[in-house]
């Protein structure tokens, strides 16, 4: 039973409280019962998930006087409230809302299914039911749905219940995701969405920041300076802010404008009125945006210098071009002119710099026109939320029957819930008219000012107007009395000439004629005069006929003013009212809420009651594990003074084990030296070994020397290893009998063979030592690799001693050669491939000098190789130049068992060079991955020049001397010569170029700094746990050191001829 039934429960049963007996516990062993209303007062007082889980146990019962018990748990859900088809008519009416609003057709969201998801969010005080509906819509599916659905979110976050902000931070990511989902879509009206979603999460993460202005965005002058708190920080921060808003707004518009002109679609259209109407909500919010940002800019520039307000104001500038464009173009679509009154800005921006201009600021104003349109049943849909039943307003005396019916609990349910709802739909009433009387005085206070001031100019006009008749009625009157003159002095001269002057006639009639020219000039202007005093007249007369009609304008304004003034307080009048019986109907739940109290502190006692049992169990808890604790303390110093003692163990047995390791090394080496004393021996003279013998104690060894524990790491007396111990008496045992079997073997071959063998064998003893010798130093790398070297030349020694006791097989050598030159040939290409790939993956994973060296070592190996590729593919010429030249009648493979000791050198220097590229190859991989030093590169490279030597010298054994692939050969050789001096020049300067690099410490940051650190710890982490590991396989080399010195004497007697 939910928290809701816990409240179903409280309605049903509370006119019946002072009748009733409530138990907790079940119906066998119940708890003493609460009579009464204290009995129900505590009840309702429980927490109500509390009170749920005594419903849904069945542990609460409930008796009326003559009635049996009844257990509320099975008898609860029969009930049927008035409330709960309320609320599912409610939900019924936003889920057809929602499915209108939001769905596929191509038009514009109407109005009236806004309203209706408006209304629902100050009915639910949120957005949770329109969002249950919301998240149902294939928002990822179909574009119109969600570009829809975005309309409407955007519309409930400006106009509805200010929970509706709140509650849709929980689905950010979901906006969030469905602008990534229609991003990758390329469509002009996905990337809408894309825009619109990322407007939505800008507008609500700037809430979430401001959580003090409300959706609408509309800000008084208190509001703002509350936000701000007099700090210039909190400025600063706010108008960053709300420039992130404004540019979000402005790329969603740009979005729209391009789409429709790249559509051609026009505003009247259903296309064009969709993705239009957006819009209309971004106008509204820009416009306070801009207010509030031009008042915060105003702040700042009293309080910053401009210097450091220098971006923000190129921002402004930039929002303030682009939003002035915005209302420009918004202006002149015919679909905005029926549903908006577009803002116009002023030509130039603020003057922030001067504080005086913000008097001269004048905020945009933005009107929406009366949009209703709605069906016949929408409408009276909208007309009954309106309409209220105060019939039912005054509470009704309760009757004076002792068990009053539940019916009558259900009306008297009803009836708050009905008297909620009239206060609601009052208050909500009251805060619409509100912002009506506020908006329209704000439009008539902004109407006056623009009428006040088209009045100043018209006045000072016509003040203009009047100074310039007057001052063309004084030049006329001066132009008048001028004439009088000269018609004056005319006369006069007239009379003069009349009485016989003729001396002055002369004269006066010249000055006459100047006069006279003097007067046509000041007619004409007089004229001129004339003609403009009549235009001015005629504009004084438009002035003045405009000026009454801007004053009539006002006295209309004045009349609708006093109107909303009487309006206004008529609904004062009614918020009084119910102001007052609001204050009624609060004392009476005071009271209510008083007893309830009162009866809630008795259970709180007895919950606490419980409570300090609780703690005092928990303190004697607490008591008996500091105890162990105590205990716990001594037993950990008795442990760690024991690690100590353990440790001091364990670094003796490791002084120890390296002891035994260079103990073992000496005795390897001594065994060598015994072996080759016992060579000296005369009765040891006596015996023979045959060659097969020999080469399969040689592989032996060669399986020794390659395994996994000699190319893990190197032997090294500061890490001894058991396996290593183990595998080293084993080296040297093997060694030491295959010294003593290859000298008897030398005994029963030829002589020459035998010259050949006995020089690979003295090297090998000399390397053997060597490689004991190095082993004790702890440089035994370069040493291995010679050792191995060493066994692989002696082998092929020891198979030509073999082909000269037995003949061979002229198809089996044929074969051979063939077969061995081409696995050289895929060597040598398997070589070129593997350096070019170890070329690239330096340059991956190395920079700076690294991988400046390794570029050069590879280049040159990689020349090293082509020139083994030329020289072998040179050397395969001459070979079969050889064979026809000398073949003669007889077949080829006649050739090749007649000269089988020439075929057996070269099938040696095949191979030879087939496993030296391959050595290079991993030599040079090993120095890449700083696994592998450089000598043993140079050495890899030696033994690939010495295996072309060797081809060289085989093939000049049976090759004519004028021979032009002779001659050629030999300048391959040169090349190869010259190429390994290349390898071996820049292996040295690599190797001296990165021992001289030295890490610098001055250009790390803490960041690197601290990151090497962590990275030194790991490895000395890593080596402590290595050392560990070797100190426990010390026990096991204890165990098997004794036993292995009888266990290899006895295979020493066993395996000698």
């Amino acid at each position: 039973m939910s928290t809701f039934s816990f409240g179903k429960l409280v309605s049903m049963f509370r006119p019946a409280r002072a009748n009733c007996r409530i138990s907790f516990g079940p119906p066998n062993k119940l708890l003493q019962p609460i009579d009464g209303s204290l009995a129900f007062s505590t009840f309702f007082s429980l927490p109500p998930f509390l009170a749920d889980k005594l419903i849904r146990a069945g542990q609460l019962f409930v008796q009326k006087p003559d009635m049996a018990m009844v257990n509320l748990s099975k008898g609860f859900s029969r009930k049927t409230l008035g409330i709960d088809a309320d609320r599912e008519e409610h939900e019924k009416l936003q889920a057809i809302a929602v499915s209108k609003a939001i769905n596929s057709h191509v038009c514009a969201v109407k109005e009236k299914h806004l309203r209706t998801l408006i209304l629902g969010t100050y009915r639910d005080r949120g957005a949770g039911t329109f969002w249950f509906h919301a998240i149902k819509l294939p928002l990822a599916g179909d574009p119109v749905v969600c570009w829809k659905f975005c309309h409407a979110l955007h519309k409930l976050l400006r106009d509805g219940e200010s929970h509706v902000l709140s509650d849709s931070l929980k689905y950010k990511s979901k906006l969030v995701d469905l602008g990534r989902l229609w991003r990758h879509v390329k469509d002009d009206s996905c990337q809408l969405i894309r825009n619109y979603c990322s407007l939505l999460v800008t507008k609500l993460e700037f809430h979430q920041r401001n959580p003090q202005i409300p959706g609408n965005m509309v800000l008084t002058a208190e509001q703002l300076e509350s936000i701000g708190q007099k700090d210039v920080n909190n400025w600063f921060e706010l108008a960053i802010e709300v420039l992130d808003y404004l540019d979000a707004i402005m790329v969603l518009q740009k979005s729209v404008f391009d789409s429709l002109d790249r559509s051609r679609a026009s505003s009247m259209t259903p296309v064009g009125q969709c993705r239009l109407a957006p819009l209309i909500l971004c106008i509204l919010d820009s416009s306070c945006l801009y207010d509030t940002l031009v008042k915060i800019m105003f702040k700042l520039y009293s309080c910053l210098p401009g210097d450091l307000l220098s971006g923000h104001l190129e921002r402004f500038l930039s929002v303030f071009k682009l939003l002035k464009q915005f209302y420009s173009s918004s202006s002149n679509l015919q679909y905005f002119k029926y549903l908006v009154s577009v803002p116009l800005l002023p030509e130039k921006p603020p003057n922030f710099s001067i504080a005086s201009d913000f008097g001269n600021y004048v905020s945009p104003e933005v009107m929406l026109h009366d949009q209703r349109s709605e069906s016949p049943c929408d409408s009276q849909t909208i007309e009954e939320a309106k309409l209220v039943d105060f019939s039912d307003l005054q509470e009704a005396p309760l009757p004076p029957s002792t068990e009053p019916p539940v019916g009558q609990d259900d009306c008297s349910t009803s009836r708050d819930a009905e008297r909620e709802q009239v206060i609601n739909l009052l208050r909500h009433e009251l805060d619409d008219a509100r912002a009506t009387m506020l908006r329209t005085s704000q439009e008539h206070a902004v109407t006056t000012q623009k009428l006040r001031e088209k009045i100043g100019m018209l006045e000072e006009g016509l003040s203009r107007s009047k100074d310039l008749i007057e001052q063309l009625s004084d030049e006329n009157d001066r132009y008048r009395q001028t004439n009088e003159q000269l018609e004056n002095e005319k006369n006069h001269l007239l009379d003069e000439k009349a009485n016989g002057i003729d001396g002055r006639a002369a004269v006066v009639e010249e000055k006459f004629k100047k006069m006279k020219e003097v007067y046509n000039n000041l007619r004409e202007e007089h004229i001129n005069a004339l003609v403009n005093l009549r235009d001015l007249q005629k504009e004084s007369e438009e002035q003045k006929v405009a000026l009454q009609a801007a004053q009539q304008a006002s006295q209309g304004t004045r009349q609708k003013l006093t109107e909303l003034q009487d309006a206004r307080s008529e609904l004062q009048q009614s918020c009084e009212s119910l102001r007052s019986e609001v204050k009624s109907l609060r004392q009476q739940l005071d009271v209510r809420e008083n007893v309830k109290q009162v009866c809630r502190i008795k259970w709180y006692h007895r919950w606490l009651l419980a409570i300090l049992c609780l703690f005092w169990d928990c303190e004697a808890r607490i008591s008996e594990l500091e105890a162990r604790c105590a205990t716990l303390s001594c037993g950990r110093s008795d442990i760690e003074r024991r690690a100590e003692e353990a440790e001091g163990k364990v670094e003796n047995l490791s002084n120890f084990l390296k002891e035994i390791y260079l103990l073992f090394c000496h005795i390897g080496k001594r065994m060598i030296e015994e072996s080759e004393q016992e060579t000296e021996n005369p009765l040891f003279l006596q015996l023979s070994c045959s060659p097969d013998y020999f080469l399969s104690r040689t592989d032996k060894l060669r399986d020794l020397i390659s395994m996994d524990s000699w190319n893990r790491s190197s032997l090294s007396a500061e890490t001894p290893d058991v396996g290593l111990l183990e595998a080293l008496v084993m080296l040297s045992h093997s060694l030491s009998i295959m010294l003593l079997c290859g000298y008897a073997t030398t005994t029963i071959a030829s002589t020459d063979s035998a010259d050949d063998f006995r020089k690979h064998y003295e090297e090998l003893t000399r390397k053997a030592k060597n490689y004991l010798t190095s082993i004790i130093g702890g440089e035994n790398e370069s040493s291995l690799i010679e050792l191995r070297n060493s066994v692989e030349e002696l082998r092929t020694a020891a198979r030509q001693l073999v082909g000269s006791r037995s003949d061979i097989d002229a198809d089996e050598l044929a074969d051979m050669y063939e077969e061995e030159i081409k696995l050289m040939e895929n060597a040598i290409l398997e070589a070129a491939s593997k350096i070019e790939a170890i070329l690239a993956k330096a340059r991956k994973s190395n920079t700076g000098v690294r991988l400046e060296v390794h570029e050069k070592i590879l280049e040159s190996c990689t020349s090293l190789i082509q020139q083994v590729m030329m020289l072998v593919a040179c050397a395969k010429k001459l070979q079969n130049e050889i064979v026809q030249q000398q073949c003669g009648v007889s077949s080829v493979k006649d050739f090749y068992k007649r000269n089988h000791e020439w075929a057996e050198g070269l099938l040696s220097a095949a191979k030879s060079i087939g496993s030296h590229a391959h050595l290079l190859v991993d030599a040079a991989d090993k120095v890449v991955c700083q696994k592998g030093k450089f000598e043993e590169l140079m050495a890899a490279s030696k033994l690939v020049a010495a295996g072309t030597v060797q081809l060289v010298v085989a093939s000049r054994v049976k090759a004519d001397r004028n021979s032009e692939l002779l001659s050629e050969l030999s300048q391959k050789s040169k090349s190869v010569s010259s190429c390994v001096a290349a390898v071996l020049e820049s292996v040295k300067a690599g190797k001296e170029s990165l021992e001289e690099e030295e890490l610098d410490f001055s250009k790390l940051s803490l960041h690197q700094t601290k990151r090497l650190e962590m990275e030194k710890q790991i490895r000395v982490l890593e080596l402590e746990s290595l050392l560990d590991k070797e100190r426990k396989n010390l026990g096991a080399l204890r165990k098997h050191h004794y036993q292995l010195g009888d266990s290899f004497e006895e295979q020493s007697t066993a395996e000698l001829p």
